[in-house]
């Protein structure tokens, strides 16, 4: 399973901050043998998605289809024109408030032997034709987050019952305004929801963050993240290398291994 968190901001420059983390669990039979990091939130150019069941291959495909590059898409069409359907098909479960594709999705999957508690929710957010959040429930309805949540904001997966009670701590015990959550704001709170989700035994291997906003689009800050910390810790542990020895010490050893090294002929 998965921890995934969808907020809304509401004070200054709108945004929704989508978080999820990253961690898979791969089983023989009922045994735990492996978890590996992969991408659990994709994108385009005004919407971005992320759904609690997993990465089937239909659903990855389901993905790529609306990313306007699946294999699987007609020919004849070219990449302009696939993104322009999937705007039009955008537009068109905004102003439904359904989603026929994910109800076709599940639909398949149930058929090829998925019971309901296998079936993928998501959740949604799009720029155009609105700057706007969802869930989307395995049946491809569309449901706004509920006003009792005091800010919009969406958790699905294994650890929404954790990441949930995070955030009513936050609002109930004032440590935020729950009306001036700002971007900054938005995104140490999923950031620190996630963190908190982890407490549930499928949730973890680090996060990935999406950001929406009118003026910037949709971004991906996931792999700058994960760079960034690991500059961060190359330099913390040269740091710590050098209270023990400086580095001209090492520098020196390499220059005197190349003068004994045998010149060629």
């Amino acid at each position: 399973m998965t921890t995934i968190i969808g907020l809304k901001t509401n004070y200054e420059a709108n945004s929704i901050i989508i978080v999820s983390d990253r961690q898979k669990c791969r089983y023989e039979g009922d045994k735990l043998i492996a978890k590996e990091p992969v991408k659990k939130i994709y994108s385009g150019k005004s919407w971005s998605m992320a759904d609690d069941g997993g990465d089937d291959d239909e659903v990855i495909d389901f993905y790529h289809t609306l990313q306007g590059r699946s294999a699987k898409q007609d020919k004849q069409f070219d990449q302009v024109d696939l993104q322009e359907r999937t705007k039009s098909m955008i537009e068109k479960v905004i102003k439904e408030s359904f989603f026929a594709e994910v109800r076709d999705l599940n639909t398949k999957l149930m058929k090829n032997g998925a019971d309901l508690d296998q079936t993928h929710s998501f959740i949604f957010a799009t720029t155009h034709p609105e700057l706007g959040l969802w869930l989307i429930d395995p049946f491809g309805n569309l449901h706004k987050p509920h006003e009792q949540n005091h800010f919009q904001y969406i958790a699905i997966g294994s650890g929404k019952e954790e990441a949930e009670k995070y955030i009513d701590s936050l609002i109930n015990g004032e440590k935020v305004d729950r009306e001036k959550i700002t971007t900054r704001r938005g995104i140490k709170i999923a950031k620190e929801t996630i963190a908190e989700a982890e407490k549930d035994a499928f949730t973890g291997l680090g996060y990935d963050l999406v950001i929406l906003n009118q003026q910037k689009w949709v971004k991906e800050w996931g792999k700058k993240i994960r760079n960034d910390m690991k500059k961060a810790e190359e330099m913390s542990l040269e740091s710590i290398a050098n209270e023990y020895e400086p580095p001209e010490i090492e520098e020196k050893e390499e220059l005197l291994q190349k003068e004994q090294e045998p010149r060629a002929a």
